[in-house]
């Protein structure tokens, strides 16, 4: 066979007429010097691409799993039976007193990791714009927390 898949010349080099090098291999013309160095630098070359791939879908894989966690950590069920109760204590909270705002506000922050907490710090402090220009899953996980301290708040007030 030709190496494009065609039909081996029957006469020539490598056909079924042609000479036979050890083991009835067939015999082909004599390699150039420095088709070995070739042949490894092309396997140095495949090796560095498939080992490239295999890095590239491995970060790919790796973010996909911190997107997935991420996602996981901060979903918050909006649509659940628990929606119906922050949602409204949300607007209480807003219409309610700045002591007992600050009182939910400073209750929701004890709540949060440390690390959570010191991140979000230094996220408001690079932030200082308005709500609109900060982290939106940040604000209504931290609106979501918020709404049901004051949902508790109401049934029996906090003590800090």
């Amino acid at each position: 066979m030709t190496p494009f898949g065609g039909a081996p010349d029957p006469g020539g080099p490598g056909g079924p007429g042609g000479p036979q090098g050890p083991r009835g291999a067939p015999q082909g013309a004599p390699l150039e010097a420095g088709w070995g160095d070739l042949l490894l630098k092309d396997a140095e070359r495949l090796s560095a691409y498939i080992e490239q791939q295999q890095q590239q879908q491995q970060q790919q894989q790796q973010q996909q799993r911190w997107r997935q966690q991420q996602q996981q950590e901060l979903e918050l069920s909006w649509g659940s039976s628990a929606a119906a109760a922050v949602l409204p204590a949300l607007r209480r909270l807003l219409l309610s007193s700045c002591s007992e705002r600050a009182k939910i506000r400073e209750t929701a922050e004890l709540l949060l990791q440390q690390q959570q907490q010191q991140q979000l710090q230094q996220q408001q402090q690079q932030q200082q714009g308005p709500l609109s220009t900060q982290d939106p899953k940040i604000l209504a996980g931290k609106l979501w927390l918020q709404g049901r301290l004051f949902a508790i708040h109401e049934r029996a007030p906090l003590q800090l």
